[in-house]
């Protein structure tokens, strides 16, 4: 999958959370509306089935996991662990387990940090919010 729907998906998300913010009377940054986005659940894991089947078929040769050092690395752990339970769970080989994990597990979050998310976010927040300093007829 493409980082372009990623950020679609992220930006649409940042959104939503800052109008129910809005809607409560709570006001908060844009920085608070992205890393509240950062950890709301995601719709996808945004990464196709071949480019994470190398990725997985790597990190179970390796006798032990890699530390969780960066939101990616947390990702492809993330996948691994379901991986590992689906086939556990259903005994199918690792392509089909990956295969459902893709297509029907929802990840914890969007794996990214929080200055790429105020990156993707910012554009969206000057164009559609309050964030955005208004002009009067006066400074004209």
């Amino acid at each position: 999958m493409s980082t372009d729907i990623r950020n679609r998906d992220f930006r649409r998300r940042c959104l939503e959370i800052y109008t129910d913010w809005q809607r409560v009377g709570r006001r908060a940054s844009l920085r608070e509306v992205v890393e509240a986005a950062i950890a709301s659940p995601a719709p996808s894991f945004y990464v196709s089935h071949d480019y994470a089947y190398d990725k997985i078929i790597n990190m179970f040769r390796k006798p032990a996991m890699p530390p969780a050092t960066s939101p990616r690395a947390c990702m492809w752990l993330e996948i691994a662990a379901l991986v590992r339970a689906e086939q556990l769970r259903r005994g199918v080989t690792v392509s089909r387990a990956l295969s459902t994990v893709l297509n029907f597990r929802q990840p914890s979050g969007f794996h990214i940090s929080t200055r790429e998310g105020l990156r993707i976010a910012s554009g969206v927040f000057e164009r559609r919010t309050e964030h955005r300093p208004r002009r009067s007829a006066q400074s004209i």
